[in-house]
């Protein structure tokens, strides 16, 4: 339990303790006893407030009757009392305030002015045998201390607090008492002995919170990596369903360009007039009633086929078909004459691409279309050397996440060779080995090729950037349909980035 004491400073008030002041007759003593027991009721609606201010320089002096716990006033002395260092808390009212020992209309006639309403009224006076019975909103009680202390929790009371003074007991001002029961209570040692406990406690409680906050921490992190990785799954998942998309509604002469059609499908396409490359395979010797057009010289045309003969037979090559392919030799560029010195030096089986054009009527059909804007997705990569390798050929898949190759200020493609070398390892995970460029080297630069997996596209192309790399081919060695997946990635490399696929069947 918890004795809450708030002391209330008000002024000099002179208390008179006992049946009454000194000399006083029983007669008054019964008499202002009588006063008290007749009307309680009523005289408990009629109480009226009084402004400190207005008693505060008159000598009040309050009797005290303990029989019925009444403190009234017993006489008021016109002396006016100076006190020094008294703190006075009072609560004013707005209005102007007059003191009136008259009926309130003596007053308001007294005054001269007349009554508009209630709050113009004045307010009365304290006068002889008046009972104090509140004090800024809480009854007066003149139980003792201790009897205050022994009432139960939550109790509350205004006692007024006394100082003798000659013969009377001057009101010095009041406490006002709340009993609490209280929650916590706090304690500290005194003893180098407690301290040493104290302190182990103090160390012990801080243990024990570093390990929360850092198995908190943990768990925050591994949260954090569970839905970066759950992330990361969501966007691999989305990329996935774009490039189903983007498959789908890819052009079918662009789809047909890098896929084989099977011979099924061949005669259906012809018919449409589509654009495609199927592949046909010969695994005996001797002829095989295929002949050419001998007035093309710079590529290879299908003439005629010869009737019976294993050409004839497959029923899927047909005239003006070109061959593109042989046995992973690029024949796009080679005339009837290359083609057959080629095709005799090899043993079988002999494996041949063709690739049949668009018809007439679908590419003016097309052409006629309304024009679309597509960024360059496709890059053609031309050897130049060694020997063995000039003239040839790849298509490559640009990645619209990477800068396009540069062009002269004429539009066309640099005339000076780019140098191809491999990253180192492979993957071309690691930073490249920087390739300087020699005097007598008369090239554009060099580009690297490294194999797809192990770490991100984006980091192989940095890589290659930070090695003065003017491109990076990327050889797709994985199974997919090898293009560069479409993405929202954000990050643009200023080199050339491409996919080449090898072909796991020559086309």
């Amino acid at each position: 339990m918890v004795v809450r004491v708030k002391w209330l400073c008000l002024g000099v008030i002179v208390l008179v303790v006992g049946g009454g002041l000194a000399g006083a007759s029983a007669g008054d003593e019964t008499e202002t006893q009588s006063e008290s027991a007749t009307g309680n009721g009523s005289v408990a609606e009629m109480r009226f407030p009084v402004l400190f201010e207005a008693i505060v320089n008159r000598s009040v002096v309050l009797e005290h009757f303990p029989e019925t716990h009444d403190l009234r006033v017993r006489r008021i002395e016109e002396v006016k009392v100076v006190e020094t260092n008294v703190e006075v808390e009072v609560a004013v009212n707005g209005s102007a305030v007059q003191s009136c020992s008259s009926t309130s209309a003596a007053c308001a006639v007294a005054s001269g002015t007349s009554v508009l309403d209630e709050d113009t009224v004045p307010l009365p006076s304290v006068e002889p045998t008046d009972r104090l019975v509140r004090v800024d909103g809480q009854e007066v009680s003149v139980l003792s201390l201790q009897d205050v202390i022994d009432s139960p929790v939550g109790s509350v009371a205004m006692l007024p607090l006394f100082k003798p003074i000659g013969s009377v007991h001057v009101l010095s001002g009041f406490a006002r008492v709340e009993i609490l029961s209280p929650k916590m209570l706090e304690f500290e040692p005194a003893t180098p002995e407690r301290e040493e406990v104290v302190v182990a406690w103090l160390n012990e409680r801080a243990r024990l919170k570093a390990e929360r906050e850092a198995r908190e921490r943990e768990i925050a992190s591994n949260k954090e990596l569970q839905e970066r990785l759950a992330q990361e799954r969501r966007v691999a998942e989305a990329l996935a369903q774009k490039e189903r998309e983007l498959l789908e509604k890819l052009d079918k002469e662009e789809y047909e360009r890098t896929r084989m059609t099977p011979h099924n499908l061949a005669a259906g396409k012809r018919r449409d007039g589509w654009e495609f490359r199927y592949e046909v395979e010969f695994t005996t010797k001797g002829p095989i009633g295929l002949n050419w057009d001998l007035n093309t010289r710079e590529k290879t045309i299908v003439s005629h086929l010869e009737p019976k003969l294993p050409a004839q037979k497959l029923n899927v090559i047909a005239p003006r078909d070109q061959l593109i392919v042989l046995n992973g030799i690029d024949t796009s560029k080679m005339g009837p004459q290359e083609v057959v010195e080629a095709y005799l030096s090899l043993a079988t089986p002999r494996k041949l691409v063709f690739l049949v054009e668009m018809s007439a009527e679908r590419a003016a059909a097309k052409a006629a279309e309304k024009p679309v804007k597509r960024k360059v997705m496709n890059w053609t990569l031309a050897f130049d050397a060694p020997e063995v390798l000039r003239g040839w050929e790849v298509r490559l898949h640009l990645a619209s996440w990477s800068a396009s190759p540069e062009t002269n200020t004429t539009g066309s493609y640099s005339s000076l060779p780019m140098r191809l070398t491999f990253a180192t390892p492979i993957a071309g995970c690691n930073s490249f080995v920087d390739i300087p460029q020699q005097a007598n080297n008369k090239t554009a630069g060099v580009v690297y090729l490294a194999f797809r997996g192990i770490c991100t596209l984006i980091d192989k192309a940095n890589n290659a950037r930070a090695a003065n790399g003017k491109a990076l081919i990327i050889v797709n060695n994985v199974k997919d349909e090898g293009r560069f997946q479409p993405t929202d990635i954000t990050e643009h490399v200023e080199i050339p980035v491409t996919l080449y696929v090898p072909p796991m069947l020559p086309y």
